[in-house]
């Protein structure tokens, strides 16, 4: 028997799809916690990045320096093979 699927209301489909599926969802988002956040590492750990999260909690960011290099690097640090 084929299994039915429940149609889903505007709002419940709307907090499945919260968090970005594509690169460039990805890539965005990264970059509004890097700009709000980025002294806290937040968008290390958003990435997966949970080690070198933990670095730039502890060190402000690597003293700003680290969130001016990831301006840069971000883009490569997303990892295609997450994306749903």
């Amino acid at each position: 028997m084929p299994r039915v699927r429940k149609l889903l209301t505007p709002k419940e489909n709307m907090n499945k799809n919260f968090w970005p599926t594509s690169y460039l969802g990805k890539l965005l988002l990264a970059y509004l916690f890097l700009f709000c956040l980025g002294f806290f590492g937040i968008h290390r750990f958003y990435l997966g990045r949970t080690f070198s999260g933990l670095i730039y909690l502890f060190s402000g960011g690597l003293c700003g320096v680290g969130v001016f290099v990831d301006i840069f690097l971000l883009p490569f640090m997303i990892d295609e093979n997450t994306l749903v």
